[in-house]
């Protein structure tokens, strides 16, 4: 067993991650948000602008996101709606503070590989991938993340029911947005928010510990 794990270390096929692997994703990268810009330019996909002007703290829209992007609208009705003047201009936070999670997020997952060999002192190649309970706490950590991103997600399946919105004059009368999975009361949903921003804190801290345990018995 122990040579075939070796013999099947030292046979590598393919390109390396780098260069190969990043230069072609972040091409790739760079051509979708050339198109994402382009359609944002030249198409009208969404008039946001004809239903008035954004509210810190107002009426959650009732209208749900693509799965994708659940998790940065989630995040953005969690904020709580902070304002700050500067120089006469107020400046929202709420609008910042997703976007800088996901930057932070993504910055980590490209220096863990390297965070880790410096912290483990494994510095030989590997071809073959770890079985979760051979690395508990990398396990651990993945469970951590993919909880606190659940709790975000979770902040979109709630929502109150929204005012009517009319249109700007001239233009049609808008069709109803879709419900949410949810739709609850004012009081609750308040409360439901409450209960969310404290669970981005503290649910991905039991999640790294049980899945650490877990994974750390099954090696035992």
């Amino acid at each position: 067993m122990r040579r075939a794990t070796a013999d099947a270390e030292g046979r590598v096929s393919g390109g390396p991650f780098f260069p190969y692997f990043a230069v072609k994703n972040g091409a790739t990268a760079l051509f979708t948000m050339g198109a994402i810009a382009a359609l944002a330019t030249f198409v009208r996909v969404n008039p946001v602008w004809e239903h008035g002007a954004y509210s810190s703290g107002g009426y959650v829209p009732s209208a749900q996101p693509f799965w994708y992007f659940g998790v940065l609208d989630g995040a953005q009705r969690l904020v709580p709606p902070w304002e700050i003047t500067v120089g006469g201009y107020v400046l929202q936070p709420g609008l910042w503070i997703p976007p800088l999670i996901l930057t932070v997020f993504f910055g980590i997952l490209l220096l863990y590989p390297f965070l880790e060999r410096r912290f483990t002192g494994d510095g030989d190649h590997h071809h073959l991938l770890d079985r979760p309970a051979q690395a508990p706490v990398r396990t651990a950590l993945g469970i951590a993340v993919i909880a606190f991103f659940t709790v975000l997600w979770a902040g979109t399946w709630f929502s109150e029911a929204a005012p009517p919105m009319h249109s700007a004059p001239g233009f049609p009368e808008p069709p109803p947005a879709p419900h949410a999975l949810l739709t609850v009361p004012h009081d609750t949903y308040a409360m439901i928010v409450i209960g969310l921003r404290a669970a981005v804190f503290v649910v991905p801290v039991p999640a790294f510990l049980i899945a650490r345990a877990v994974c750390r018995r099954r090696v035992g």
